[in-house]
C-alpha cells in the first residue's frame, strides 16, 4: 500500500469513524521504568520485579461522548486488559459514568494545563481486576508546550486513529499501576502502540503501517 494510498484510507476511516457507533482499541507495549513496590512490605509478585520487564496493555475506547468541552472530549472505555508476564489483569467493572464500563478515555486538543503552557492529550483510567493492585489505572501521553507553541499530536478531540510516540513529552510514567499494599507504584514508559478500528462486530480494520511507533526521545 503506497502512502497515498494509506493517507486516504486513513481518512475515510476518520470520517466513517466520526458518524458511527464504532469503537477503537489501542494496544500499548511497555517497559518497566522503576518499580517503588520493590522493597516495600508487599507480598506478591510485582515485589522485585525488575527495571525493563515488558508489558501490555489494551484499551478498547467506544466512540460515544461522556462528555467534552472545547479542548477537550471524554470517551467511555468497554474493554481493558494487562498482561506482564504470568501477571494478567482484565478490566472490571467501574462506576464512570456508568456501571457497564472499565473506565474513561480523555483525548486533548490544545487543552490548557496552566495560564502559560497547553498540550496534546491521551489520557485513561481504568478499573482492572486482579486483586494484587488499586483497580484504577492511569495511562497519560502529552505534547505539551507553550501557549503559543507548536503541539503536533493531535489535530482535534476525535478518537485518534494514529499516536505519534516521537512527539510525546518524557515523563515520569507514561503508565502506573498501583499496589493494594500502602500504594507503592510501578511506573511503565510506553514503547509502541498499534491502532485498531472496529466498526462492526463482524470484522475490525486494522492501520499497522506507520501506527506501530518506536518513541523517540528528544
Amino acid at each position: 500500500m503506497t502512502l497515498r494510498i494509506a493517507a486516504a484510507a486513513l481518512v475515510a476511516a476518520s470520517s466513517n469513524l466520526a458518524h458511527a457507533q464504532t469503537a477503537v482499541r489501542y494496544d500499548f507495549a511497555m517497559t518497566v521504568t522503576q518499580n517503588i513496590i520493590t522493597g516495600s512490605s508487599h507480598v506478591g509478585s510485582l515485589n522485585g520485579l525488575p527495571v525493563g520487564t515488558q508489558a501490555s496493555l489494551s484499551i478498547t475506547a467506544n466512540n460515544v461522548v461522556v462528555d467534552s468541552e472545547p479542548a477537550s472530549t471524554n470517551y467511555q472505555v468497554a474493554d481493558a486488559s494487562f498482561e506482564m508476564g504470568s501477571f494478567v489483569a482484565g478490566g472490571s467493572w467501574g462506576s464512570y459514568p456508568t456501571t457497564s464500563i472499565v473506565g474513561s478515555l480523555g483525548i486533548g486538543d490544545e487543552a490548557r494545563l496552566s495560564p502559560t503552557r497547553t498540550a496534546d492529550l491521551f489520557v485513561a483510567f481504568v478499573f482492572l481486576d486482579n486483586p494484587e493492585i488499586v483497580s484504577l489505572a492511569t495511562i497519560a501521553l502529552a505534547d505539551a508546550d507553550e501557549v503559543n507553541g507548536e503541539r503536533l499530536l493531535f489535530n482535534s478531540t476525535a478518537l485518534p486513529l494514529a499516536i505519534d510516540l516521537g512527539l510525546v513529552d518524557d515523563a515520569v510514567a507514561d503508565f502506573q499501576i498501583a499496589s493494594v499494599q500502602n500504594d507503592p507504584r510501578i511506573n511503565f514508559q510506553v514503547e509502541d502502540v498499534a491502532v485498531t478500528v472496529i466498526p462492526t462486530p463482524s470484522g475490525s480494520l486494522v492501520f499497522g503501517a506507520g501506527l506501530l511507533l518506536a518513541r523517540r526521545r528528544r
